[in-house]
């Protein structure tokens, strides 16, 4: 860790000298992705309290980075990565889990100046973006990590007060990057203004429509939906966090409010995928991913006990991160194919195709759905235990490299197998 600060330092000044002293023997001198997937935690009971489907998927993570050091092709190519946007209020990058270097992180401030000048997006104003980058990351370290820090602060009832003007050029900036995803955990809850002959109408308002009074709150909340139309437009992955207030109902709350049919909108699951009883209006929910009581990923370096976090804002990170990770599959496959030209040709143009599909959002629902396990019947809380269990001790078996790519692609054909590719 130490020869990386340096390195980093030497790419932007030649002015500073550093020295380094070491205090203490015996210290983890690299991070690697086991240390961070055993089932073993600091002790046996936080071990017992993580999430089985957390789990599961972080023993994926180490299964799959066998793969990318093992089999040919992946040397002379690296797979594309899946750009993900989090939009919330920055990532602190020194709290950043980046697995060994795997992780890759750039950003932009969305926030207005204040007195101690522009609040930049590698410093988190609460920590919450923290926890969500860290979130999306250990699910798939292998994201472009696109980090758009909007302007947020307290609420007069003491909850989190989002700038809407600020998160519509949040996800204006995203659209730009041509990112993949957009992870959003975070709800804003507007009453919508409409006039006497708005109301009797069935058909779907503009958002000057919606807001006929021109005030600085409603322009930025008509703002935020052009923006969202314009996300929708590009054809990108949106996650939304359900309100965790039971009063809430779906259609008061951008941004799922202006794009239902297209924005995936999570709520939080207990450890046994129960519904989390504070998520509202569960039967407009998309899907449940873990929300409550999620231990963060154990580091083995340091000295803090495990925290715990609850709510729909993580159950959307790691839902973004879980979306990001099917397409990498897949992409992992292309690569792979692409490696041996006229060799599978079939194949590369196969899982060429499943990548490109996978960014339209019915198709990723199509492979959200497609995860089954035998008795388990909750079609909003996905059993990964099952093929991303079996996926995972079939590689970890593989005797070769050729032999866990096989095993990726039986995955990958499971979760895209019956896509509708029309």
């Amino acid at each position: 860790m130490l020869e990386r600060f340096k390195n980093e330092v030497k790419k932007y000044t030649e002015k500073l000298e550093i020295k380094i002293i070491p205090r203490i023997a015996g210290l983890f001198s690299k991070e690697d992705l086991n240390e961070r997937s055993n089932d073993v935690t600091g002790s046996k009971e936080e071990g017992e309290q993580q999430h089985i489907w957390v789990k599961r998927m972080e023993q994926f993570r180490t299964a799959l980075n066998s793969i990318h050091k093992g089999f040919p092709g992946m040397k002379v190519q690296e797979p594309n990565r899946v750009k993900v946007a989090l939009i919330d209020d920055g990532v602190d990058l020194s709290a950043l889990d980046i697995y060994d270097g795997i992780v890759k992180a750039t950003g932009q401030s969305y926030c207005y100046p204040d007195n101690r000048g522009e609040s930049p997006w590698h410093r988190s104003s609460n920590g919450h973006g923290t926890i969500m980058a860290n979130m999306i990351v250990r699910i798939n370290p292998w994201v472009s990590l696109y980090v758009m820090k909007l302007q947020d602060g307290p609420s007069i009832d003491g909850g989190r007060y989002i700038f809407a003007e600020s998160a519509a050029k949040a996800i204006r900036g995203a659209i730009q990057r041509n990112v993949d995803i957009i992870s959003m955990s975070w709800t804003i809850k507007q009453k919508i203004a409409t006039n006497s002959s708005n109301v009797s109408s069935r058909r779907t308002l503009s958002p000057s429509e919606r807001y006929p009074k021109s005030t600085l709150e409603t322009n930025g909340l008509k703002l935020l939906e052009e923006a969202i139309e314009a996300a929708v437009e590009a054809k990108i992955l949106m996650f939304c966090s359900a309100s965790d207030d039971i009063q809430d109902g779906g259609m008061d709350c951008l941004p799922y409010q202006k794009a239902p049919h297209h924005i995936f909108r999570i709520g939080a699951a207990l450890s046994q995928g129960q519904r989390d009883p504070h998520s509202e209006d569960k039967g407009n929910m998309d899907y449940f991913f873990p929300g409550n009581q999620v231990a963060e990923a154990w580091n083995p370096r340091s000295a803090q006990t495990v925290k715990y976090h609850n709510g729909s804002s993580v159950s959307t990170a790691l839902s973004a991160g879980f979306a990001s990770l099917i397409i990498y599959c897949v992409i992992i496959m292309r690569t792979y194919y692409e490696s041996k030209p006229g060799v599978n040709d079939t194949n590369y143009i196969r899982f060429r195709d499943f990548a490109e599909a996978l960014k339209d959002r019915d198709k990723m629902k199509m492979a959200f759905d497609s995860i089954e396990y035998k008795g388990w019947d909750d079609r909003k809380y996905l059993p990964v235990w099952g093929y991303f269990g079996t996926a995972t001790e079939e590689i970890n078996k593989a005797k070769s490299g050729e032999e866990k790519v096989e095993q990726l692609g039986r995955l990958a054909m499971q979760l895209c197998g019956k896509l509708n590719m029309s």
